[in-house]
């Protein structure tokens, strides 16, 4: 299998689709292998959207990231949140025969990297059978209270998904979109940039090599959502190339 055939993509609605119960479904085919006799019925099943669910409405700067195969399918996902300067992940998982390509690693620093613009650490509590994986391969530490952590610099020269909607990244994008007004684009306030991103509408930036915006892309919130994961990711997709192809004609 061609690692080219396996894409990373921002999920910034985790409650489209099947997304919660596909997360589901490869957490505890991870599970059983790693750990045989780990029981496997519906009703875990459940308890463990229920608890993604839970997450996803009690915290903020909520993210998510999925590994697409060819045939458009999630085989693998990192979700998390960030909360004042510290990202969390709370789960990341890949298919076991997907296993031991380098996309767990992948989803690991698409996250991190996006978490760049608004935390300058990330933790996260990993599974005994992972604990190689975090602290060899990752540049993670152990710490007093068990958890795992590195810090993080920010990332210069890249499209990142904007997840979080605190003060700093809405007077960032508001602030760039003054700045550099484009026909045909929206004169969106500070206002109408939070509740965007708190929306979950698919916002990007490109930052330069100061780390500094140099560019911002907002999906239409007047155009009509997809409907499930896979058409998401296609789009997602389409859009940051777009940005990125823009960034760069600006920066001439």
């Amino acid at each position: 299998m061609s690692l080219s055939t396996v894409n990373i993509y921002p999920i910034f609605d985790q409650s489209i689709g099947q997304t919660w119960e596909r997360f589901a479904e490869i957490t505890w085919s991870c599970m059983r292998q790693s750990y045989p006799g780990t029981s496997y019925d519906k009703h875990e099943i459940n308890m463990d959207i229920d608890l993604m669910k839970d997450s996803w409405n009690t915290q903020v700067g909520n993210f998510a990231f999925g590994a697409y195969n060819a045939n458009n399918e999630i085989i693998g996902f990192t979700n998390g949140y960030v909360d004042g300067a510290t990202a969390s992940i709370e789960r990341l998982y890949v298919l076991p025969q997907y296993q031991r390509k380098n996309i767990g690693t992948r989803l690991l620093r698409a996250a991190e990297h996006a978490a760049t613009i608004s935390a300058k650490r990330v933790e996260l509590i990993p599974l005994s059978k992972s604990h190689d994986f975090y602290s060899e391969h990752s540049g993670y530490a152990r710490m007093e209270n068990g958890f795992y952590g590195r810090n993080i610099q920010p990332a210069k020269c890249e499209t990142l998904p904007v997840f979080h909607a605190n003060d700093k990244n809405v007077r960032n994008i508001a602030s760039f979109i003054e700045k550099h007004p484009s026909r045909g684009t929206p004169k969106y306030t500070k206002k109408d940039i939070r509740t965007i991103i708190q929306l979950h509408v698919p916002v990007f930036i490109w930052v330069d090599i100061s780390s500094q915006i140099n560019g911002v892309a907002i999906q239409n919130p007047a155009k009509k959502a997809p409907k499930d994961t896979e058409i998401y990711s296609q789009y997602t997709f389409l859009f940051c190339n777009k940005l990125l192809e823009s960034a760069i004609r600006n920066a001439r």
